[in-house]
Protein backbone atom coordinates (compact mmCIF):
# COMPACT_ATOMS: atom_id res chain seq x y z
CA UNK A 1 0.00 0.00 0.00
CA UNK A 2 1.58 3.40 -0.94
CA UNK A 3 0.33 6.67 0.88
CA UNK A 4 0.51 9.81 -0.84
CA UNK A 5 1.40 13.00 0.02
CA UNK A 6 1.35 16.90 -1.51
CA UNK A 7 4.42 18.46 -1.97
CA UNK A 8 4.04 22.44 -2.50
CA UNK A 9 6.58 24.76 -3.08
CA UNK A 10 5.23 27.55 -0.87
CA UNK A 11 8.23 29.97 -0.85
CA UNK A 12 5.85 32.82 -2.40
CA UNK A 13 4.10 32.85 0.17
CA UNK A 14 6.83 33.51 2.96
CA UNK A 15 7.99 36.90 4.09
CA UNK A 16 11.41 38.36 5.21
CA UNK A 17 11.65 37.36 8.78
CA UNK A 18 8.66 36.00 11.04
CA UNK A 19 6.15 33.48 8.74
CA UNK A 20 2.93 31.57 10.49
CA UNK A 21 2.99 28.08 8.70
CA UNK A 22 -0.63 26.19 9.68
CA UNK A 23 -2.24 23.04 8.62
CA UNK A 24 -5.98 21.36 9.50
CA UNK A 25 -5.68 17.63 10.09
CA UNK A 26 -8.81 15.82 9.44
CA UNK A 27 -9.49 12.09 10.63
CA UNK A 28 -13.15 10.89 11.31
CA UNK A 29 -12.13 7.90 13.47
CA UNK A 30 -14.31 5.02 13.72
CA UNK A 31 -16.30 6.77 11.09
CA UNK A 32 -14.14 6.99 8.42
CA UNK A 33 -14.86 6.34 5.30
CA UNK A 34 -14.29 2.71 3.65
CA UNK A 35 -11.35 4.02 1.41
CA UNK A 36 -9.44 5.81 4.10
CA UNK A 37 -7.30 3.91 5.87
CA UNK A 38 -6.00 5.35 9.31
CA UNK A 39 -3.58 4.33 12.36
CA UNK A 40 -4.78 7.64 13.92
CA UNK A 41 -4.04 11.40 13.42
CA UNK A 42 -0.95 12.49 12.73
CA UNK A 43 0.72 15.35 10.06
CA UNK A 44 4.18 15.34 8.41
CA UNK A 45 5.88 18.60 7.44
CA UNK A 46 9.11 18.60 5.79
CA UNK A 47 11.52 21.52 3.93
CA UNK A 48 13.68 20.34 1.24
CA UNK A 49 15.63 23.38 1.41
CA UNK A 50 15.55 24.01 5.65
CA UNK A 51 15.66 20.19 6.63
CA UNK A 52 15.37 20.03 10.36
CA UNK A 53 14.55 24.00 11.01
CA UNK A 54 11.01 22.93 9.10
CA UNK A 55 10.19 19.87 10.48
CA UNK A 56 7.39 18.61 12.52
CA UNK A 57 9.65 16.01 14.08
CA UNK A 58 11.59 19.19 15.91
CA UNK A 59 10.35 22.72 17.10
CA UNK A 60 7.40 24.01 19.43
CA UNK A 61 4.48 23.06 17.61
CA UNK A 62 0.98 23.81 18.75
CA UNK A 63 -2.26 22.00 18.43
CA UNK A 64 -5.49 22.33 19.38
CA UNK A 65 -8.96 20.20 18.81
CA UNK A 66 -11.00 22.29 16.67
CA UNK A 67 -14.42 21.43 18.94
CA UNK A 68 -16.79 23.63 17.09
CA UNK A 69 -16.54 20.55 14.20
CA UNK A 70 -18.48 17.17 14.73
CA UNK A 71 -18.86 13.94 13.23
CA UNK A 72 -22.27 12.96 12.60
CA UNK A 73 -22.51 9.22 11.78
CA UNK A 74 -24.21 7.15 8.73
CA UNK A 75 -26.71 5.31 10.52
CA UNK A 76 -28.15 1.93 8.86
CA UNK A 77 -31.63 3.58 9.41
CA UNK A 78 -30.26 6.57 7.26
CA UNK A 79 -29.21 4.22 4.58
CA UNK A 80 -32.52 1.40 4.84
CA UNK A 81 -30.09 -1.08 5.94
CA UNK A 82 -27.89 -0.78 2.87
CA UNK A 83 -24.03 -0.93 2.90
CA UNK A 84 -22.63 2.69 3.17
CA UNK A 85 -19.02 3.64 2.10
CA UNK A 86 -18.54 7.23 2.11
CA UNK A 87 -17.38 9.47 5.38
CA UNK A 88 -20.13 10.81 7.89
CA UNK A 89 -21.86 13.92 7.59
CA UNK A 90 -20.77 16.72 9.76
CA UNK A 91 -22.31 19.56 12.19
CA UNK A 92 -20.63 23.23 12.57
CA UNK A 93 -20.62 25.19 15.47
CA UNK A 94 -19.39 28.17 14.13
CA UNK A 95 -19.24 29.95 18.34
CA UNK A 96 -16.45 26.91 19.32
CA UNK A 97 -14.33 27.55 16.07
CA UNK A 98 -10.85 29.76 17.03
CA UNK A 99 -11.22 32.02 14.77
CA UNK A 100 -8.22 33.51 13.26
CA UNK A 101 -5.62 30.86 14.34
CA UNK A 102 -4.11 31.20 10.57
CA UNK A 103 -3.45 34.61 11.22
CA UNK A 104 -0.18 36.16 12.73
CA UNK A 105 -0.56 37.31 16.11
CA UNK A 106 -3.02 34.90 16.71
CA UNK A 107 -3.30 33.89 20.70
CA UNK A 108 -2.36 30.19 21.03
CA UNK A 109 -2.12 30.85 24.81
CA UNK A 110 -4.53 27.40 25.07
CA UNK A 111 -3.24 25.42 22.30
CA UNK A 112 -0.81 22.60 23.40
CA UNK A 113 2.00 21.30 22.48
CA UNK A 114 2.36 18.79 19.75
CA UNK A 115 3.35 15.56 21.07
CA UNK A 116 5.61 13.17 18.97
CA UNK A 117 4.55 10.00 18.25
CA UNK A 118 7.13 8.47 16.09
CA UNK A 119 9.75 9.86 13.44
CA UNK A 120 8.09 10.94 10.48
CA UNK A 121 10.05 9.75 7.32
CA UNK A 122 8.29 10.67 4.20
CA UNK A 123 9.98 11.26 0.67
CA UNK A 124 10.15 7.19 -0.17
CA UNK A 125 10.19 5.63 3.48
CA UNK A 126 8.02 4.91 6.72
CA UNK A 127 8.52 1.95 8.69
CA UNK A 128 11.65 0.41 6.66
CA UNK A 129 9.48 0.14 3.62
CA UNK A 130 9.08 2.33 0.62
CA UNK A 131 5.49 2.97 1.09
CA UNK A 132 5.40 6.85 0.66
CA UNK A 133 5.12 9.02 -2.72
CA UNK A 134 4.62 11.86 -4.08
CA UNK A 135 0.61 12.91 -5.15
CA UNK A 136 2.06 16.03 -6.91
CA UNK A 137 0.67 19.35 -7.24
CA UNK A 138 -2.39 19.76 -5.62
CA UNK A 139 -2.91 23.15 -7.16
CA UNK A 140 -2.38 22.02 -10.20
CA UNK A 141 0.12 25.45 -10.69
CA UNK A 142 -2.48 27.76 -9.26
CA UNK A 143 -1.97 30.08 -6.78
CA UNK A 144 -5.47 31.19 -4.62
Amino acid sequence: MYWRYETLDISSYLNEGENIISAEVINFGEHRPVAQFSYQTAFILQSEEFGEVINTGTGNWKVIKDHSYNVRPVTSDMTDGKYYVAGPCDSIISVYHPWGWKQKGFDAGKWVSAQLIQKGVGRGYMHGTPDVSPKGDPFNGRKN
